[in-house]
């Protein structure tokens, strides 16, 4: 929860210690957020980037009315990719991200 200082603050605790102990491994720090937020997923990057490297980005909930404009101003604010793209409740639904399909689908190009 990114308004509870104190968690945001042991996130920042926690990484830490994973980072320590990753020591030489290709360690990713990748946020989900949910496609349907808006504003607040940004603000949800945000207070989480101030705490720990955010590498990447997974949108959840693609399939629903949100067509994931969020993954625009994130890349372009805060430089953080996306990663993957969920449309369903199932690991199989969760799909790596195309730019090329995301932006045929925004711009309603294709369904």
């Amino acid at each position: 929860m990114h308004t509870r200082v104190d968690l945001v603050r042991e996130l920042g605790k926690i990484d830490k210690i994973v980072a320590a102990r990753a020591e030489g491994a290709d360690y990713k720090r990748l946020l989900v957020l949910d496609s349907t937020t808006g504003q607040n997923g940004l603000r949800q990057a945000e207070t989480f980037s101030s705490v720990v490297k955010i590498d990447g980005i997974i949108l959840t909930k693609h399939d629903s009315s949100a067509k994931g404009g969020m993954a625009i101003r994130l890349a372009k604010e805060l430089g953080l990719p996306t990663a993957f793209v969920g449309t369903g409740e199932g690991y199989s639904d969760l799909k790596p991200f195309v730019l090329d399909d995301f932006l045929d689908e925004f711009l309603g190009i294709r369904a």
